[in-house]
């Protein structure tokens, strides 16, 4: 009787010990333990840098020129409404970089707020309107991708930035720095939309014929202004 209950004991005890271990079905059910190789393998590559982000770009510009016509609202002179129109030729040394040349001729018209100055009054004041600009700039597309338009065609554009040094006319010619920023929009593989903002410092002369300046130093006399100009441009080009 004693050895009956001995062994069956022993035997209570075998599967207990049998239970508490896991089939190896388990562990591989262990969310932990789930082997992703595969996976990896598929959609990551050993080294991130060999990775393009954009891929099978359809508008090459390595090599090619642009030629383009522009219109701007010129924003100079508190006394006066501007507009500019010009022209620009552009080399792009590779799809991020380009070096480009332009020139623009300012128109200018009295405005209302020049008007209201001199009826009260009863003075014009002294400044100089701009009459041309021409820049040289070097250029940097940090950002090129597609979007869709009306959900009926793919569109490509860009973003780039081109610092510059030029010259601004007056009654003079001064050195100037300028900022463009813009962006094209390739509507065919020659076709391109421009749209730019370019902000323009120089250091103009002024002739000073009246006020306290002109008592002070016993008449007529310059002073130099430091100005800065807004140009939004609008423009057509073709790449070739």
């Amino acid at each position: 009787m004693n050895s009956l209950l001995l062994a069956l004991l022993l035997s209570l005890s075998a599967q207990a010990e049998e239970a508490a271990v896991p089939p190896p079905e388990a562990v591989a059910q262990d969310p932990e333990a789930v082997d992703i190789s595969g996976l990896e393998e598929d959609y990551w590559r050993p080294n991130k840098d060999e990775l393009e982000v954009v891929q099978n770009r359809r508008f090459q510009k390595k090599g090619r020129f642009e030629l383009a016509l522009h219109y701007g609202i010129y924003q100079g002179k508190n006394y006066v409404d501007s507009k500019s129109r010009g022209v620009s030729l552009t080399y792009n040394f590779t799809n991020e970089f380009f070096t480009e040349i332009s020139h623009h001729r300012i128109s200018n018209q009295t405005n209302e707020f020049l008007n209201s100055v001199r009826t009260a009054y009863g003075f014009t004041p002294d400044f100089n309107m701009e009459q041309s600009q021409t820049v040289l700039s070097l250029g940097w597309t940090p950002i090129y991708a597609k979007f869709s338009l009306l959900g009926k065609k793919i569109s490509h554009f860009e973003t780039y930035i081109a610092p510059g040094i030029g010259i601004t006319e007056t009654v003079g010619s001064h050195p100037s720095g300028h900022l463009t920023i813009g962006q094209k929009f390739f509507l065919t593989e020659n076709f391109i939309f421009r749209l730019e903002w370019r902000m323009s410092r120089y250091t103009d002369r002024i002739h000073v014929t009246q006020g306290a300046y002109s008592v002070a130093h016993g008449g007529t006399g310059y002073v130099n202004q430091k100005e800065t100009t807004h140009n939004i441009i609008f423009g057509l080009g073709w790449m070739f």
